[in-house]
């Protein structure tokens, strides 16, 4: 397409916009309040991935070690740990610093434990392994099963099931919702376009009598839907924006919510989901509805 054209369809475009101002009017309604919903889901979203994650980044096990463990079981053991993926660290606890961070973790009530000392500790030694995900644990108890110098394998099994379907759920919520909102948002559009273009039919009609293609009556409606895209785009992260930024304020400032997503984190999603779902339910809304006009 020449500058010349474009330049012309987006005048046509923009003269249409403003010659059917309330009909633009009710499809930007439509996008933000559509694309509002949409953000605030996204919003949800965020900070709920940013807790599951922070869960995540904290999981680990413990391979508890028999005291009678030889040095090369030891080894074995630790050499079958790191063999497999998805671990961030793994490193050595012994018998007398898990007895001293048991008395960190107790606090005001290690005087519960004021009687063991080296000679009688009953902690045993053991492999802390940090993992980067869920599944990681169960993969490590596979590999160590039959090991021998080992006592137990410790880890929060009902903590890292829980992440494990919460994580699945959120990724399977997301989608779906995200599939039902865009839908919503193109019927509505659609219907909007629409009434334009029935204002317009007889224009339409003749254009195609003259002998103008599709794609040259096409165009200006199509520049008309990404225009109206784009605007309900930008007035939704406005709106989505400024609610989440105040909200955001007042619980940090008040210390009531830990794990919150920066501000201009969102800012930054909402500027990609918004403009490019917009404009490109704008373009598909258009093109969609103009094909019943075209068939003559």
């Amino acid at each position: 397409m020449k500058v010349s054209s474009f330049k012309g369809f987006t005048i046509d475009a923009v003269k249409s916009l403003f010659r059917n101002k309330t009909i633009s009017i009710a499809t930007i309604v439509n996008i933000v309040v559509t694309l509002t919903i949409y953000g605030i889901f996204l919003i949800i979203m965020n900070v709920i991935v940013t807790n599951v994650n922070d869960v995540e980044s904290r999981l680990q096990l413990k391979v508890y070690l028999k005291d009678s463990i030889t040095v090369e079981q030891q080894q074995a053991v630790k050499e079958a740990i790191e063999s497999v993926e998805g671990i961030s660290e793994v490193y050595y606890e012994s018998k007398s610093e898990a007895l001293k961070n048991f008395r960190e973790q107790l606090k005001d009530y290690a005087w519960m434990i004021e009687g063991y000392d080296e000679t009688n500790n009953p902690l045993p030694s053991s492999y802390v392994v940090k993992i980067t995900s869920p599944e990681i644990s169960y993969r490590i108890e596979e590999k160590l099963e039959g090991f021998e110098g080992i006592d137990d394998i410790g880890s929060d099994k009902v903590l890292v099931r829980e992440v494990s379907k919460i994580s699945s759920f959120i990724k399977v919520a997301w989608a779906v919702l995200s599939f039902i909102l865009i839908l919503v948002s193109l019927f509505l559009i659609m219907n909007t376009i629409k009434l334009t273009i029935y204002s317009r039919r007889k224009e339409i009609y003749i254009m195609k009598f003259v002998g103008a293609t599709d794609w040259f009556i096409r165009w200006p409606f199509v520049i008309e839907g990404m225009i109206l895209g784009a605007i309900g785009g930008v007035l939704s992260i406005g709106i989505v924006y400024y609610v989440y930024s105040s909200i955001y304020k007042v619980l940090i400032d008040k210390n009531l919510f830990s794990y919150l997503v920066s501000p201009n984190f969102i800012l930054i999603q909402l500027v990609i989901h918004f403009l490019s779902i917009g404009i490109l339910v704008g373009i598909v809304g258009s093109i969609v509805s103009l094909r019943k006009f075209l068939k003559v």
